[in-house]
């Protein structure tokens, strides 16, 4: 059966009892480059969609997925979570897990070993105000899989990513998006080489049925990855198109 299909099931039987009615989305889309916190994920266009339900009472759960080189082909995000508003203030916080589903067929980028798991896991809390929106992630065994190539500490894992954006809005159909981003931990250090911070600057159409085209200018300060040099995540320009449709 179609995940879509379960996840359809579970909604309906969900909504039914009243105190658990929300609404179920989905979206689907294509960008030129699969870019995460200003790295390189596809090394070229990437196919990605995914399914959301949300509850009327501020409780969320999804599941999206991209194809991926990190995870030696595709990676596949589960995530639950929880927001609300608090006057004119945004509450949000959650957990994902990142699976990448064929990572111990392939070969680490960072150890050159094959067969090494990559998954794990991230919790999060963010808070919004107005066009400005602030989230922090922190995943206590990001680096694992390096067994503590740089921080010489294979028990030292930690990642923490905090980043910030403002929304510009020209119209109701476009707007302007600034973010910026760090990250920072051992875990970090042991996969990237070192902290690094990232940034973007997006634009962002949206047009009839639930249809919108981006175009993003992404990059680092990153020279390169563990010594080695990594022109592929020098700054780079980004093309979007994303569908979203009720399920």
């Amino acid at each position: 059966m179609k995940f879509t299909q379960i996840m359809a099931g579970a909604a309906t039987a969900l909504a039914s009892t009243g105190a658990f009615a929300g609404s179920f989305t989905g979206n689907v889309g294509a960008v030129s480059d699969y870019m995460f916190r200003g790295v390189d994920q596809s090394g070229g266009a990437a196919v990605q969609g995914g399914v959301d339900y949300g509850f009327d009472f501020g409780l969320y759960t999804g599941l999206w997925v991209s194809n991926s080189l990190a995870g030696g082909g595709n990676e596949a995000d589960v995530y639950a979570g929880y927001g609300l508003k608090i006057g004119d203030f945004d509450l949000d916080g959650g957990i994902i897990y990142y699976g990448y589903t064929e990572d111990t067929e392939a070969v680490n980028a960072v150890t050159g070993v094959t067969g090494v798991n990559g998954d794990y896991a991230e919790v999060y809390v963010g808070g919004g105000f107005g066009p400005l929106a602030l989230k922090v992630f922190y995943a206590p065994e990001f680096g694992g899989d390096t067994g503590g190539t740089v921080s010489g500490d294979p028990e030292k894992n930690d990642l923490l990513y905090a980043t910030a954006q403002f929304t510009v809005s020209f119209s109701d159909t476009l707007s302007l998006i600034p973010q910026v981003g760090f990250t920072s931990g051992d875990g970090a250090k042991d996969a990237f080489g070192d902290e690094y911070t990232d940034f973007s600057l997006t634009a962002v159409k949206q047009m009839k049925d639930d249809l919108s085209a981006s175009l993003a200018v992404i990059g680092t300060d990153r020279d390169n990855m563990n010594g080695t040099a990594d022109n592929k995540d020098n700054p780079k320009f980004v093309i979007g198109l994303k569908k979203g449709f009720d399920i």
